[in-house]
């Protein structure tokens, strides 16, 4: 109890001399009291930390240890306040860091998170579901992973499985079915792998070919009818549910639900009544015939409920001894076994271990690197490097990811967001009872809970209740984190009571405009606003010193004032569109120093607009696009940006105007020469560049050593380009730039004697060639007559992609042989194409060829050797007279639209087994095919990239 005293004295102490400080004598002792308190919060720290591995055992500990946490909070937000008013005084607010993240690094995850000894499972239950088990698609599924049930494990948060259960039947005839909707629940213990074999089932081949719409939807805890409709009809129409009304909503479900035979996982069902199950259902039991809903729970009652009469309930069991032992010592020591003389000491503890855990692969994953990885360090920084805040907490996270008490969240596979396995999620409860609260109901909130020690609440109850009853919760001011789990719709006037906040939460909230007592919450760091109506901030905003991050993304915000550049600690400002061009073209800019993120910066004529503003902002990440550059009159100004030291900065787009123009600006080739880019960059996009040439010093290999992607439109003054040997750089893409010449620059140094040239990196038997580059878009180059110094073979030995469109004067191009890793072709609208044989690569996968004049006069005998082409798409070819569907042409998707002289498809009956047909204004097929003629066969992921191939490439950004 000494130290709980110690630090509890303190606290008052210094409170009272923070309200009464009026001389240097007295200041100085606030000090003294500050650094005292200081000593003893580390001291207390020491003892909170070993008092946690006891405090399960000993109740009296636990008591102790509560009282000397809560000290220790209040401890820690009057040295924060104090420091706070120190830095406000001092003009500059110095707060703690956040903790960000950029991408993943899952190495672990993706070696562990297989399905591990389920095969025999997975097929059981697809077999029950109707899929055909054939050869060719099993071999096709065994040897493909899954994107969601690979990418992400468990994201369920299933409860306890009550009673006993049976294996599986037999099935049962489709016509004792409820409805034309089959449902097959999968139900176990918590940890086995149910919804990780759910993910493996609604991931596999055969299951995606099977069923034309998929959808999968996390129940959870709370079964809301409501949110599971909203969040079906959003998945399989991609339409806002918000903009719909609940009647039209479940109508215009049902009718999709009608149209295409689906697969809905609902997983995580734990609490539910036979009248919410018989709602639900009724919506989806109508749906095209042989449809089907899997399941997933704990509860067997559950599994009962929902299952239909042509099945009963899947229990899936814990590994068996054998492959349960293998996987364990995977997980705990991967690929490195221990040396002998260790191993027999491991292999007893492991086996000990191993008894306890019921065959879950989820326990083994958590407890060996509990047990074998507790002594680890957490976290090892990178020596030699200045190291961010952002980095620490990455690697903080991928700790925590590799011990798999965090997963990636499966329904958003590309996204960094983060799930808890339920079994994780009930220990973390367990640990934090006292210090977070889920406030679901105001009447019961005071039952058992020791409110006065809660630092972080989730408030989930009725708006009513909000305005007035939740102001006579005490301890407010006690708080450092606050989320409304609910749509906001009422005006709070108690925020002012959250004098400790550090984070707030109102995501999603129907406010049009925050409570200008939000300006009162000095302390906090952290404002969510996003997805949500509020279309103004409050005008105090600007007094909310210490603030670190605004997201304010995907919200109706239209309006942000210029005194936000005073927010000088800001990291991370997410704004809608809207918002970010006017911020933009706010004065003041460069005040924000710790900014990660900036959209757009539009350079001005007047000081505090200018492109120095940029100087100090070297923390900037991911994208920035700098736009009006043509108010930049020189190199040297450009400098004063120091583009070059923004390391931290992924892509970089460099806008000169809004509008085209074909005026030459030489001034504006001294301008491109400062603006040098940092030497990681990845992707850069130059606009409206109107200078003659592209070649500024630090377009070279050594400058960009990382660039993968360079884009530039809208170039018109550019007589030609060389693109230099730059090692990463993979796609290339040319709009309206009107060169009559695109080459590759010979970058080897100066000096160097032919055997130098011909070992150079960026050389292939002696000629430059550029390894990497695998994409190429040539868009509108209206002046480009030839490609024999670019398109060929020996400058692009990895090419896989060629794109030409609306290059009109283009002559020709070259007969493609020798291009072995070509899969995608298309050539479009170039209308001076002379005859010349066309011989294409046997890699070639897709073609689209359009309205260029002479080129398909090969076809069709270049057709005949393409045993890899899926797509065929001809538009305006009118020397083609046949095309050889069958034998070695093994077509899936054909597109033939405006041939005129094309005669012979094979018959109709040649079409029967091509998953797409369109066949349009072709008069001499009219005795084979009656047009227009369409066939569509394929699913929503064949669709997706048919129409990803085909369409026009966005070109306005």
């Amino acid at each position: 109890m000494e130290i709980v005293e110690k630090v509890l004295q303190n606290v008052v102490n210094i409170r009272e001399a923070m309200s009464t400080v009026i001389n240097i004598g007295e200041a100085s002792k606030l000090e003294e009291d500050l650094s005292r308190l200081q000593v003893s919060l580390d001291k207390a720290r020491a003892v909170i930390y070993r008092g946690e591995w006891g405090r399960f055992k000993n109740k009296d500990l636990a008591a102790l240890l509560s009282h000397l946490k809560d000290t220790t909070y209040d401890a820690e937000d009057l040295l924060r306040e104090s420091n706070d008013q120190q830095e406000k005084d001092k003009g500059v607010i110095g707060v703690p860091q956040v903790f960000g993240r950029d991408e993943e690094r899952d190495v672990v995850i993706e070696k562990l998170g297989v399905m591990i000894g389920r095969d025999s499972e997975r097929d059981l239950v697809i077999e029950k579901m109707g899929v055909p088990l054939t050869r060719f698609a099993a071999a096709r599924a065994k040897g493909k992973r899954a994107a969601v049930g690979t990418g992400a494990k468990s994201a369920s948060t299933p409860k306890r499985l009550k009673g006993e259960s049976s294996r599986a039947g037999p099935i049962i005839s489709q016509a004792k079915c409820i409805g034309n909707v089959s449902i097959l629940p999968i139900f176990g213990i918590g940890g086995v792998g149910k919804t990780t074999l759910a993910q493996y089932i609604y991931n596999d081949e055969r299951v995606r070919s099977h069923f034309r719409m998929r959808t999968w939807v996390c129940v959870s805890d709370l079964f809301d009818k409501k949110r599971i409709i909203e969040e079906i009809f959003k998945s399989i129409t991609k339409k806002d549910s918000s903009q719909h009304c609940s009647n039209d909503l479940q109508e215009g479900l049902k009718n999709k639900l009608k149209s295409q035979k689906f697969l809905l996982v609902l997983d995580d069902i734990w609490s539910i009544t036979n009248r919410e199950w018989d709602e639900l259902n009724a919506l989806l039991r109508d749906g095209l015939e042989g449809s089907m809903i899997l399941v997933t729970t704990r509860f067997q009652n559950v599994a009962n409920l929902v299952c239909t009469n042509n099945f009963e309930p899947f229990e899936l069991k814990g590994l068996d001894e054998d492959k349960f032992w293998k996987f364990f010592m995977d997980c705990a020591f991967g690929q490195k076994r221990p040396a002998d003389s260790e191993y027999n000491d491991l292999h007893d503890i492991g086996q000990r271990i191993a008894s306890r855990l019921c065959g879950s692969p989820l326990a083994a994953k958590t407890r060996t690197f509990v047990e074998y990885g507790a002594d680890q360090s957490l976290v090892e920084l990178v020596s030699g490097e200045r190291t961010r805040p952002e980095d620490i907490g990455i690697r903080y996270l991928d700790d925590l990811r590799s011990r798999f008490l965090l997963q990636s969240d499966p329904k958003y596979p590309d996204e960094s967001r983060y799930v808890m396995h339920d079994l994780i999620h009930d220990m973390a409860q367990s640990v934090s009872t006292n210090e977070c609260l889920l406030l679901q109901d105001l009447s019961s909130r005071n039952e058992g809970r020791k409110l006065h020690a809660v630092r972080h609440m989730s408030v989930q109850v009725a708006d009513e209740s909000l305005k007035s009853e939740l102001r006579d919760i005490q301890y407010l001011n006690k708080l450092h984190s606050l989320r409304f789990g609910i749509n906001l719709k009422v005006e709070i006037t108690w925020f002012n009571q959250l004098s400790n906040i550090l984070f707030l939460s109102l995501k999603g909230c129907k406010l049009v405009k925050l409570p200008e007592s939000i300006g009162e919450l000095h302390s906090l760091r952290y404002l969510d606003i996003s997805h949500s109506r509020v279309e103004e901030l409050p005008e105090k905003f600007w007094r909310l010193y210490s603030l670190q991050v605004v997201d304010a993304s995907r919200s109706s915000l239209r309006i942000i004032r210029e005194d936000v550049t005073k927010l000088i600690n800001l990291r991370r400002l997410a704004l809608p569109t809207g918002c970010a061009l006017k911020l933009s073209q706010f004065t003041g800019l460069g005040n924000l120093s710790h900014l990660r993120n900036l959209r757009y910066f539009t350079v001005g004529p007047r000081n505090g607009r200018k492109i120095g503003e940029l100087k100090d902002m070297d923390k900037l990440s991911g994208t920035l696009a700098i736009k009006s550059i043509c108010n930049v009159k020189s190199k040297e100004e450009a400098c004063e940006a120091r583009l070059v030291d923004k390391q931290y900065l992924k892509a970089l787009v460099l806008q000169w105007r809004d509008s085209d123009g074909y005026n030459v600006r030489s001034i504006e080739n001294g301008v491109l020469e400062g603006l040098h880019p940092p030497r990681r960059i990845e992707r850069l996009k130059v606009k409206n560049f109107r200078g003659e040439s592209f070649c500024p010093s630090w377009f070279k290999p050594e400058s960009l050593p990382t660039i993968r992607s360079l884009e530039l439109f809208m170039c018109h003054c550019l007589k030609s380009l060389s693109i230099p040997s730059l090692p990463s750089l993979e796609h290339l893409m040319l709009t309206w730039v009107r060169i009559e010449e695109l080459n590759f620059a010979d970058d080897t140094p100066s000096g160097s004697t032919d055997c130098d040239r011909t070992q150079h990196p960026s050389r292939s038997n002696g000629i430059v060639c550029s390894r990497g580059l695998t994409s190429v878009c040539l868009v509108d180059c209206d002046k480009l007559r030839n490609l024999d110094q670019f398109l060929s073979p020996d400058y692009l030995p990895s090419i896989k992609s060629i794109e030409i469109r609306k290059c009109i004067r283009l002559l020709s191009v070259p007969t493609f042989v020798g291009f072995d890793r070509l899969q995608d072709l298309k050539i479009w609208h170039s209308y001076e194409m002379r005859t010349r044989e066309m011989v294409l690569p046997p890699s070639l996968q897709r073609l689209s060829i359009v309205n260029c004049r002479e080129l398909d006069r090969s076809f069709p005998s270049c057709l005949q050797t393409l045993p890899s082409l899926t797509t065929l798409h001809l538009d305006g070819c009118n020397n083609v007279e046949s095309i050889p569907i069958g034998t070695n042409f093994q077509v899936q998707y054909l597109l033939l639209k405006d041939c005129s002289k094309l005669s012979s498809i094979g018959g109709a009956h040649a079409l029967s087994s091509l998953r797409c047909v369109s066949i349009l204004e072709c008069p001499e097929l009219l005795h084979q095919v009656q047009q227009p003629f369409c066939r569509d066969l394929m699913t929503k992921e064949e669709c997706e990239l048919l129409h990803k191939f085909l369409q026009l490439r966005m070109i306005y950004h």
